[in-house]
Protein backbone atom coordinates (compact mmCIF):
# COMPACT_ATOMS: atom_id res chain seq x y z
CA UNK A 1 0.00 0.00 0.00
CA UNK A 2 1.18 3.39 -0.99
CA UNK A 3 1.73 6.00 1.52
CA UNK A 4 -0.93 8.44 0.60
CA UNK A 5 -3.42 5.70 0.62
CA UNK A 6 -2.23 3.94 3.81
CA UNK A 7 -2.98 7.45 5.10
CA UNK A 8 -6.31 8.47 2.91
CA UNK A 9 -7.52 5.09 4.56
CA UNK A 10 -6.68 6.07 8.15
CA UNK A 11 -7.84 9.40 7.94
CA UNK A 12 -11.11 7.91 6.29
CA UNK A 13 -11.41 5.57 8.60
CA UNK A 14 -11.67 7.67 11.67
CA UNK A 15 -13.73 10.02 10.09
CA UNK A 16 -16.25 7.25 9.27
CA UNK A 17 -15.66 5.58 12.83
CA UNK A 18 -16.45 8.76 14.81
CA UNK A 19 -19.48 9.50 12.50
CA UNK A 20 -20.58 6.35 13.55
CA UNK A 21 -19.96 6.39 17.25
CA UNK A 22 -21.70 10.00 17.53
CA UNK A 23 -24.97 9.08 15.22
CA UNK A 24 -25.49 5.76 17.30
CA UNK A 25 -25.01 7.51 20.65
CA UNK A 26 -28.09 9.78 19.63
CA UNK A 27 -30.14 7.08 19.00
CA UNK A 28 -32.69 4.67 21.40
CA UNK A 29 -30.23 1.18 22.19
CA UNK A 30 -33.52 -1.02 23.05
CA UNK A 31 -36.57 -1.76 22.64
CA UNK A 32 -39.38 0.31 24.00
CA UNK A 33 -40.97 -0.84 27.55
CA UNK A 34 -44.33 -0.74 29.01
CA UNK A 35 -44.70 0.29 32.51
CA UNK A 36 -47.90 0.46 34.20
CA UNK A 37 -49.45 0.59 30.72
CA UNK A 38 -47.92 3.31 29.44
CA UNK A 39 -44.48 3.04 26.69
CA UNK A 40 -41.79 4.02 27.70
CA UNK A 41 -39.00 4.84 25.35
CA UNK A 42 -35.56 3.44 25.36
CA UNK A 43 -32.72 5.10 27.02
CA UNK A 44 -30.22 6.78 24.08
CA UNK A 45 -26.51 5.69 23.92
CA UNK A 46 -25.69 8.93 25.33
CA UNK A 47 -27.70 8.18 28.06
CA UNK A 48 -26.18 4.40 28.85
CA UNK A 49 -22.81 5.96 28.59
CA UNK A 50 -21.77 9.01 27.34
CA UNK A 51 -17.96 7.56 26.58
CA UNK A 52 -18.73 6.40 22.86
CA UNK A 53 -20.32 9.99 21.82
CA UNK A 54 -16.65 11.78 23.76
CA UNK A 55 -14.80 9.15 21.97
CA UNK A 56 -16.29 9.50 18.24
CA UNK A 57 -15.91 13.43 19.00
CA UNK A 58 -12.09 12.97 19.71
CA UNK A 59 -11.66 10.97 16.88
CA UNK A 60 -13.45 14.05 14.60
CA UNK A 61 -10.30 16.29 14.74
CA UNK A 62 -7.46 13.35 15.06
CA UNK A 63 -8.55 12.47 11.97
CA UNK A 64 -7.64 15.88 10.30
CA UNK A 65 -4.54 15.97 12.65
CA UNK A 66 -3.19 12.73 11.08
CA UNK A 67 -2.80 15.06 7.63
CA UNK A 68 -1.94 18.31 9.41
CA UNK A 69 0.90 16.51 11.59
CA UNK A 70 4.32 15.35 10.67
CA UNK A 71 5.47 11.95 12.05
CA UNK A 72 6.15 11.77 15.77
CA UNK A 73 2.57 13.85 16.04
CA UNK A 74 1.19 11.21 14.15
CA UNK A 75 2.31 8.42 15.87
CA UNK A 76 1.07 10.48 19.48
CA UNK A 77 -2.55 10.88 17.45
CA UNK A 78 -2.39 7.39 16.11
CA UNK A 79 -2.44 6.00 19.84
CA UNK A 80 -5.05 8.48 21.15
CA UNK A 81 -7.08 6.87 18.45
CA UNK A 82 -6.54 3.36 19.12
CA UNK A 83 -7.28 5.03 22.93
CA UNK A 84 -10.12 6.47 21.58
CA UNK A 85 -11.39 3.73 19.78
CA UNK A 86 -10.39 0.43 22.29
CA UNK A 87 -12.35 3.02 25.10
CA UNK A 88 -15.73 2.90 22.85
CA UNK A 89 -15.49 -0.34 22.71
CA UNK A 90 -15.09 -1.27 26.12
CA UNK A 91 -17.78 1.39 26.91
CA UNK A 92 -20.85 -0.32 24.34
CA UNK A 93 -19.16 -4.32 25.49
CA UNK A 94 -20.53 -2.68 29.27
CA UNK A 95 -23.70 -2.00 28.30
CA UNK A 96 -24.82 -4.37 26.05
CA UNK A 97 -25.37 -6.53 29.66
CA UNK A 98 -28.45 -4.06 29.84
CA UNK A 99 -31.48 -5.70 29.14
CA UNK A 100 -32.61 -5.89 24.81
CA UNK A 101 -30.05 -4.14 23.05
CA UNK A 102 -30.97 -3.41 19.43
CA UNK A 103 -28.58 -2.65 16.44
CA UNK A 104 -27.27 0.79 17.29
CA UNK A 105 -24.77 -0.99 19.86
CA UNK A 106 -23.45 -3.13 17.25
CA UNK A 107 -23.16 -0.02 14.84
CA UNK A 108 -21.07 1.80 17.90
CA UNK A 109 -19.49 -1.37 17.98
CA UNK A 110 -18.18 -1.58 14.23
CA UNK A 111 -17.42 2.33 14.92
CA UNK A 112 -14.97 1.88 17.62
CA UNK A 113 -12.96 -0.47 15.35
CA UNK A 114 -13.21 1.75 12.79
CA UNK A 115 -11.27 4.52 14.69
CA UNK A 116 -9.19 1.64 16.46
CA UNK A 117 -8.02 0.59 13.04
CA UNK A 118 -7.20 3.94 11.80
CA UNK A 119 -5.14 4.51 14.89
CA UNK A 120 -3.39 1.26 14.66
CA UNK A 121 -2.93 2.13 10.96
CA UNK A 122 -0.87 5.63 11.74
CA UNK A 123 1.06 3.92 14.25
CA UNK A 124 2.41 1.44 12.22
CA UNK A 125 2.80 3.46 9.01
CA UNK A 126 2.66 7.08 10.07
CA UNK A 127 6.41 7.95 9.68
CA UNK A 128 5.98 7.38 6.11
CA UNK A 129 3.32 9.80 5.03
CA UNK A 130 3.77 13.01 3.98
CA UNK A 131 2.61 16.44 5.39
CA UNK A 132 0.81 18.59 4.29
CA UNK A 133 3.51 21.61 3.77
CA UNK A 134 6.28 19.25 2.89
CA UNK A 135 5.67 20.59 -0.93
CA UNK A 136 6.76 24.43 0.06
CA UNK A 137 9.32 23.87 2.99
CA UNK A 138 12.37 25.23 2.67
CA UNK A 139 15.33 23.61 0.31
CA UNK A 140 16.85 22.39 3.17
CA UNK A 141 14.29 20.76 4.96
CA UNK A 142 12.61 19.06 2.42
CA UNK A 143 13.10 15.37 1.91
CA UNK A 144 13.71 14.69 -1.45
CA UNK A 145 16.73 16.47 -4.17
CA UNK A 146 16.06 19.93 -4.51
CA UNK A 147 15.03 21.05 -8.84
CA UNK A 148 14.19 18.18 -9.99
CA UNK A 149 10.37 19.55 -10.09
CA UNK A 150 10.21 21.94 -12.68
CA UNK A 151 7.24 24.17 -10.73
CA UNK A 152 10.35 23.61 -7.61
CA UNK A 153 12.71 25.32 -9.82
CA UNK A 154 10.86 28.36 -10.78
CA UNK A 155 9.77 29.09 -7.00
CA UNK A 156 13.57 28.83 -5.99
CA UNK A 157 14.95 30.59 -9.03
CA UNK A 158 12.15 33.34 -7.34
CA UNK A 159 13.61 33.21 -3.81
CA UNK A 160 17.25 33.62 -5.52
CA UNK A 161 15.88 36.71 -6.78
CA UNK A 162 15.78 35.66 -10.33
CA UNK A 163 13.26 35.97 -13.19
CA UNK A 164 12.32 31.78 -14.08
CA UNK A 165 10.28 33.65 -17.46
CA UNK A 166 13.04 35.15 -18.84
CA UNK A 167 15.13 31.45 -19.42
Amino acid sequence: MSARRGQAVAVVGALFGAALLVISAGRPWGGTAAHAGLSVSSPTGHDRSAVPDVCGLIALPAAALLLALRRVGRILVGAVLVMAGAGALAAVVHVLGYPRPNAWPAVAIAGGLFVAGAGLTAVAFGRRWHGLSERYAAAGARSGPAGRDPELSAWDALDRGEDPTLT
